[in-house]
């Protein structure tokens, strides 16, 4: 076990807004603020944040939102100009930690807090609008450059100025990148059936696996 500290660009939050895009209005927490201070980490949010969309967003698995600003670079050549941390909406900009090196189930140390890997993050259409560009959140699931959410294990205080520790390592050995293929690109029953068995993944990805499963092998 190594013990490689990976460190923080940013962190943010954000309360639900409403917003108007092409006609349609809708609240949305997509619109985040950069958080200069030590803020409590609770089991389903940092201080200051919240979802607008309690169905699809939040609870236990989703305490927080983690995006690599690794892909910053490739998004900008998408969009056509700058972005900013926080741009996807995500509470944690981390450096060093892509999806193809982050296993479901690796717990870190996190300030005060310990956080567990649970699942990739999913985009929803609010994304899109937020950048004007219908066809961002299938490109985030062909490119995998999806972010992931992780659990709170232990509560505590973070900021900017701690690291992530890395301090147990999933042991199934799924990806972050493993489990957002198993979801939206593989058609292999035996590869999506073990991923859906992953210890750690979340209860609501587990159960979109197998019932992908089911259409891919009914009965």
């Amino acid at each position: 076990m190594h013990t490689t500290r990976y460190n923080i660009e940013a962190l943010h939050a954000g309360q639900p807004k409403e917003v108007e895009v092409n006609g349609s209005r809708y609240l949305t927490s997509i619109n985040k603020a950069r958080i200069e201070d030590r803020r409590y980490l609770s089991t389903h949010n940092v201080e200051g944040d919240a979802q607008a969309d309690l169905k699809n967003h939040g609870g236990k698995d989703k305490a927080l939102c983690i995006y690599p600003v690794e892909h910053y670079s490739y998004w900008e050549t998408v969009l056509g100009h700058s972005l900013a941390h926080g741009a996807f909406g995500e509470n944690v900009t981390i450096n060093g930690r892509v999806e193809a090196d982050v296993y479901i189930g690796d717990t870190y140390q996190f300030g005060e807090a310990v956080i567990q890997v649970s699942q990739p993050r999913q985009p929803c259409y609010k994304l899109a609008n937020k950048w004007h560009k219908e066809s961002l959140v299938t490109m985030v699931h062909d490119t995998g450059y999806s972010g992931y959410y992780v659990r709170v294990l232990q509560e505590g205080y973070i900021s900017t100025e701690d690291h992530w520790k890395l301090i147990d390592q999933g042991e199934e050995r799924c990806t972050v990148r493993m489990a957002n293929e198993a979801m939206f690109t593989s058609s292999d029953t035996q590869f999506i059936a073990k991923v859906a068995q992953t210890e750690g993944l979340a209860e609501n990805w587990q159960r979109r696996l197998l019932k992908k499963l089911k259409r891919l092998s009914p009965s």
